[in-house]
């Protein structure tokens, strides 16, 4: 029995006893009753978006491979979903990037509506569950399942009576399935006190701590440096420091962009009042004389 089906027997009954325009004038609303039908639905939706373990995943791959498409049921089906996301025994890439994936992103292609519907989240899932250096290898299968997320993400808001808080979110932010997914959140991210406002604003999709989509997020934001305005450029600077330090992967592309906006400031003075806490050495850099930050 659905959480829909049991909202509309609660209003069915109260519909009995008062005209409907009447009914908030003559009851109280049953605030308990609707807290415990929102607690019940929070929970399936977490036991619908639960992953399957692997051993499931893999007879689903075997059933696929064994007796076809006829003979796989909607649990298969988001098996299958959810496997692309996956590095299974025997299989040296994820799924999504393998021989097998091609063909199984192909069939989510040519699925019917109401069975998309089913399997929607776990390829959306699948679809941030992956690396940029994945990405760059084979990006073909990850392209085309980016289309078929975009492609349907509206009629499945449209179709969807009570959509999932999930379903909500890509729908307020549907550059997420765009060529520039994160062009929306590079102010947040840099100049918002909360350093955690973006994942808590995308928190239901449930994004891979080591999904592509932040390191794009990071690599835009540091392309930005240059556009920037020069008081977003000063109070950006601690932000690209702390994010130098948590990822020092990208110590060599923030040095860069904030020593090349530097060189086109005018208050230097201020510029290096806020980098004054940290190691400066004088260095060639390019045809300038700039400071350059050491690394401890």
């Amino acid at each position: 029995m659905s959480i829909a089906y049991l909202k509309q027997r609660l209003n069915v009954s109260v519909e009995r006893f008062s005209e409907p325009a009447q009914v908030q004038n003559k009851f109280a609303r049953p605030q308990k009753l609707i807290k415990t039908l929102d607690i019940i639905e929070r929970r399936f939706d977490d036991l619908e978006n639960a992953q399957p373990i692997e051993e499931k995943i893999i007879n689903s791959i075997k059933k696929l491979e064994k007796s076809g498409i006829d003979y796989l049921t909607k649990r298969d089906w988001k098996n299958l979903a959810w496997s692309l996301s996956k590095k299974l025994p025997h299989y040296e890439d994820k799924i999504l990037f393998t021989f097998v994936g091609g063909k199984l992103v192909k069939q989510f292609n040519n699925m019917q509506p109401e069975l998309l519907k089913a399997v929607y989240f776990p390829l959306l899932y699948s679809y941030f569950a992956v690396e940029q250096e994945e990405i760059n290898k084979r990006p073909n299968n990850w392209l085309d399942l980016k289309n078929i997320l975009s492609t349907n993400r509206s009629s499945l808001f449209q179709t969807t009576t009570r959509p999932k808080k999930w379903l909500t979110t890509l729908t307020d932010h549907p550059e997420l399935l765009s060529a520039d997914p994160s062009k929306k959140f590079i102010r947040n991210f840099l100049h918002n006190s909360d350093e955690e406002r973006v994942s808590s604003q995308l928190e239901s999709l449930s994004i891979a701590p080591n999904s592509w989509f932040w390191d794009s997020l990071v690599s835009s934001s540091i392309k930005s440096v240059k556009t920037m305005r020069e008081d977003d450029y000063l109070e950006a600077i601690p932000r690209f420091l702390r994010l130098l330090e948590q990822n020092p992967i990208y110590t060599k592309d923030i040095l860069t962009a904030l020593l090349e906006r530097y060189a086109t400031t005018s208050r230097r003075t201020i510029v290096h009042e806020v980098l004054k806490s940290i190691c400066l050495t004088p260095v060639s850099y390019t045809h300038l004389t700039l400071p350059t930050i050491c690394s401890v």
